[in-house]
């Protein structure tokens, strides 16, 4: 496949050991993998959607919400595989040059508005020839300053792990920000390249409440709690 408009990848297998089945488990009666599809296809900036799995039940769901199926390889789908090579894998055919976003199954509290600036951000930066082969990532604000985290004993004893910044008022402390585990935009050939993702890298800002990591039960209450406050 050869194109230059930009696709979507969404990786999506089917194991899940803190949520099991999370990627085809309803969210608000829509399960989570057509939430991720039709976020992108909202966006408006995307000439296909492709979802990279290995199960059946989510290849069946990506089709019915219009999506295409890529079949995962099963050495590309335990839990230790990283994102690079999946998206690597899934784009080896395109042309070198096709602006690819890969979308997280989970992100399904991300507006669609927010996913079509940042493809506008992205093709500023393949615009500039030093930043050609970099990703543009989600990125968040963490919502209290990292200089002053604390590690708690088993004892119940806290420790700070930055001890110099004791005395240091939080509002005199720099921003900090996290991967957001939201979207991450790079060239087919960028994503073909073994270097990891974050070491070259800008950065697209989102706001918390389009940010919500899918890994407990807690957090996919706080997720469906966002939407229901949408509709």
């Amino acid at each position: 496949m050869t194109t230059a408009q930009p696709i979507a990848v969404i990786a999506a297998r089917a194991g899940s050991k803190r949520i099991p089945g999370k990627n085809s488990r309803s969210m608000l009666g829509i399960p989570l993998i057509t939430r991720a599809i039709r976020i992108c296809q909202e966006s408006g900036v995307f000439e296909s959607v492709v979802v990279s799995t290995d199960s059946e039940q989510i290849a069946d769901l990506a089709l019915a919400a219009g999506a295409q199926v890529h079949n995962r390889p099963t050495d590309l789908a335990d839990d230790h595989t990283p994102l690079l090579p999946v998206i690597a894998e899934a784009t080896a055919n395109f042309d070198p040059i096709t602006p690819i976003c890969c979308f997280y199954a989970t992100a399904v509290t991300v507006d669609p508005s927010q996913l079509a600036e940042s493809c506008r951000a992205f093709e500023a930066m393949l615009a500039n020839p030093i930043s050609a082969n970099s990703f543009l990532t989600a990125v968040v604000l963490y919502p209290h300053p990292i200089q002053r985290a604390l590690d708690l004993g088993a004892g119940g004893e806290v420790t700070m792990l930055s001890p110099e910044y004791a005395s240091t008022r939080t509002q005199d402390l720099p921003e900090r920000w996290h991967d957001a585990g939201a979207f991450v935009w790079g060239s087919a050939l960028a994503w073909s390249q073994s270097e990891p993702v974050l070491t070259r890298a800008h950065g697209f800002p989102l706001s918390h409440s389009q940010t919500v990591d899918l890994d407990t039960e807690e957090d996919w209450v706080r997720a469906e709690t966002l939407l229901a406050m949408r509709d």
